[in-house]
């Protein structure tokens, strides 16, 4: 009698390649979203820099710190990048701008949720940027500086 050969892959060896896939997936997603969160958080420090620097920028330039991020937005040559002065989310973090009076200010960078950043972020006119543990903490100068 002659065997027919059966072409293609048995149930039992289709269950084990989905079985090896999901166990692939259980560990890479939470090292990409933690990737993620920690990419957004560095953005989140360089741009919290830049924005400082460049309010450094305008009050050597108008001897006053701007009353809003937009007026530097609105310079020509602008300071900032109108996105950061839109209030809106950028990389997943949003960026409250205040003057306290002519001579100082503080910004917040803020994350928008758990996932996209666990952190948020201070600095003042001396350009140091702090860190509080907690996607809605609220960053002060006591808060120990990013480095």
């Amino acid at each position: 009698m002659k065997r027919m050969q059966t072409l293609g892959f048995s149930l039992i060896e289709i269950m084990v390649v989905i079985a090896v896939i999901m166990v692939l997936g259980v560990i890479a997603v939470p090292n990409m979203m933690r990737s993620r969160a920690l990419a957004n958080e560095s953005l989140a420090i360089r741009a919290s820099q830049t924005i400082a620097n460049a309010c450094n920028l305008y009050a050597n330039d108008y001897d006053v710190y701007p009353q809003v991020l937009t007026y530097m937005a609105d310079a020509n040559p602008p300071y900032i990048d109108s996105k950061y002065a839109s209030g809106s989310y950028v990389n997943s973090y949003s960026y409250t701008y205040s003057r306290i009076d002519e001579s100082s200010f503080e910004l917040i960078a803020a994350a928008r949720n758990a996932i996209s950043g666990t952190r948020c972020f201070f600095v003042d006119e001396t350009s140091v940027v702090r860190a509080c543990n907690g996607y809605n903490c609220t960053p002060t100068q006591e808060d120990p500086p990013v480095g």
